[in-house]
């Protein structure tokens, strides 16, 4: 299934234009909840970057448009932190909502081929703690000062490296 996921995002790449992060933010606090847990800002940023990283890697598609920003010794999205920020270190019991329209929820992402990806690695990272998602991408991402811009090249580079550490060629 995942295969066929990243054929059609390949594919659909160059034609489509990625969303707002906020939207992959709140499908991935849905399908979060859809599988029983309560998320908090810091493991929906990370499964984000994880999921993007992933897309990127493997369907040279973005799964959001907005930049990725170094912090101390791991990556932030300034637009899903500016969004939960009220959430603190609490589980997230809303959703992520654009700055100039506080009081309206931002809309989640329906693309079936995004949708899927972030389906997956809700699958396969959803039961991690911040901590642990914290720890993959610090693996994962390339050593850089903070505040300094990660690019989509770079983090598919990453998230290609890790792939190809875990499965033979």
């Amino acid at each position: 299934m995942l295969a066929t996921l990243m054929t059609h995002l390949r594919e659909n790449a160059r034609t489509r234009r990625a969303p707002s992060a906020l939207a992959t933010t709140n499908t991935i606090i849905c399908e979060l909840r859809h599988a029983g847990r309560r998320p908090t800002m810091m493991q929906v940023q990370r499964l984000a970057l994880i999921a993007h990283g992933w897309s990127l890697a493997l369907a040279d598609a973005p799964i959001f448009a907005d930049r990725i920003v170094v912090y101390g010794d791991t990556a932030a999205v300034p637009e899903i932190h500016s969004s939960l920020h009220r959430h603190g270190s609490d589980e997230i019991d809303g959703f992520a909502r654009h700055p100039d329209l506080p009081a309206f929820d931002h809309p989640e992402d329906t693309d079936p081929e995004r949708l899927g990806i972030i389906r997956e690695v809700v699958r396969s990272y959803g039961g991690f703690t911040a901590y642990r998602l914290g720890a993959i991408l610090r693996r994962a991402l390339p050593d850089r000062g903070n505040g300094d811009t990660i690019t989509r090249e770079e983090l598919a580079a990453a998230f290609d490296a890790m792939a190809r550490s875990v499965r033979p060629d």
